[in-house]
């Protein structure tokens, strides 16, 4: 308790400054982050998906499928079975392109939205964890952790958007090509069905491709926005701030005191009564011989010094003066020490003054802690 105490009174005496981090800096620091609605649409631009080209290539295939039509019905169905593959893929095309829009448009609305709505619950968290703490290195290093943190967010949801964009414009890009391939097999004077056959089945596995990769980067995923805590006060003191964190944790000056006057008391009451002990101390005897006596007096030196400073401060200097915590911790120390001597000379001084008095004669004994002195267990002898 001793140790603890005396690790934790310098971190509770901090002075606090006046240039202290408020939440509204934070927020302004976010918001220098964030994009303005303007800014926000030229970053970001919608996918270039045109499908006009597709058009003309379907339309442009279907008049030289007539002006190449031949006489074998055969040839014919072949040509029509083409054109009907053409068809369905442009329209598996098609749906494919809105869906993956409408997914890159959701996935850059919730950005959009989630980017002023995190700068609010970060500033509300700072200021709620923050506020009537102790530790202004822990405050500022909360505050940087949300900037950090805040930047760090906004980057991998930027890029994500980026790459959902150029997913659909990928997929775009190899869907149209693939389909002017298959197109071009209606130009042709002559041509293997089984050959068209192999690179519309190949079109289909490409088309699937590209599109599972541009869904699952479009996707929207709900997150879970961890932002970070504040340190434990404290938590820079290293193997030291081990021993005193349970301490530290109150953020409490007075208890940090009241546990270090407890300990030095103890710890001066147990030297007095070893250091009065030793010599004549026996073999086999411990070194306490009354653990209670020690117990007693720690305790009260320390509740006798702490109602001393503290009320005799109240009352000649005001309630506002603070003591020094290292003097009171000495004080209490020597009162423990030297309380069998202190004790015996205020029973001294009272018993003179009531037979200075008149009053009854009070026979004079000598102190009884139970055998903590040599002339106490000859008295108990005799």
């Amino acid at each position: 308790m001793s140790f603890s105490s005396v690790v934790a009174i310098p971190s509770l005496q901090e002075p606090e400054t006046q240039d202290r981090l408020k939440s509204e800096e934070l927020k302004e620091r976010l918001k220098a982050v964030a994009l303005t609605p303007n800014d926000f649409d030229n970053k970001f631009p919608k996918p270039a998906t045109d499908l006009k080209y597709v058009s003309r290539m379907i339309s442009g295939s279907e008049q030289e499928t007539d002006g190449a039509r031949t006489t074998s019905p055969t040839a014919d169905l072949v040509k029509n079975a083409v054109q009907l593959s053409i068809r369905l893929l442009v329209g598996n095309w098609s749906r494919t392109i809105d869906q993956l829009r409408s997914q890159w448009a959701n996935l850059r609305d919730t950005f959009n939205a989630d980017q002023s709505n995190l700068i609010d619950v970060a500033t509300e968290t700072f200021d709620l964890s923050n506020r009537g703490r102790k530790g202004v290195r822990e405050t500022q290093q909360h505050f940087l952790a949300i900037e950090l943190w805040y930047r760090r967010w906004w980057t991998q949801q930027a890029t994500q958007l980026n790459q959902c964009r150029e997913a659909v414009e990928r997929y775009a890009s190899e869907a149209g090509g693939l389909l002017e391939s298959i197109g071009s097999f209606n130009t042709l004077p002559s041509h293997d069905s089984s050959i068209e056959t192999a690179v519309i089945t190949e079109a289909l596995k490409r088309f699937s491709k590209f599109e599972n990769d541009a869904k699952s980067t479009c996707a929207v995923t709900p997150e879970v926005y961890v932002i970070p805590a504040r340190e434990d006060f404290g938590g820079y003191l290293g193997i030291f701030g081990t021993a005193a964190r349970w301490l530290l944790k109150t953020e409490s000056l007075s208890l940090v005191l009241i546990t270090g006057l407890l300990g030095f008391g103890l710890v001066g009451a147990a030297c007095s009564t070893f250091i009065r002990n030793v010599r004549t101390r026996g073999a086999g005897e411990p070194l306490v011989p009354n653990l209670a006596s020690v117990v007693i007096r720690g305790g009260s030196a320390a509740v006798l010094i702490f109602l001393a400073v503290y009320g005799g401060l109240a009352v000649f200097a005001g309630a506002n003066t603070n003591p020094n915590p290292y003097v009171v911790l000495f004080a209490c120390l020597a009162a423990a020490v030297f309380s069998d001597d202190a004790w015996t000379w205020g029973a001294q001084q009272f018993r003179s003054r009531l037979s200075a008095g008149g009053g009854p004669d009070i026979p004079q004994e000598g102190p009884r802690h139970g055998g903590d002195t040599a002339a106490g267990r000859q008295d108990a002898g005799q």
